[in-house]
């Protein structure tokens, strides 16, 4: 197999999710982790659960009155 390039992956993950409707609205409830704001003020941070964990980002923009806190419970 030859290697795809990172546009190829991403089109190819955004066409399985929006051909499967599990996936076409998802949401993810978890834990906040690792939680850090950057000088711009965008907030990085995992969503994890007992087994797993999901790298997150939630820029400035984005609901700007709500600061989390590690060990918050979010759906996103």
């Amino acid at each position: 197999m030859e290697p795809l390039e990172p546009t190829d992956v991403l089109s190819y993950i955004n066409e399985r999710i929006e051909l499967d409707e599990r996936l076409s609205d998802l949401w993810v409830v978890g834990e906040v982790s690792d939680y850090t704001r950057s000088q711009q003020g965008h907030r990085y941070f995992s969503l994890k659960d007992g087994y797993s964990s999901l790298r997150s980002v939630m820029f400035r923009t984005e609901m700007p009155g709500v600061d989390l806190e590690p060990g918050d419970s979010v759906i996103a």
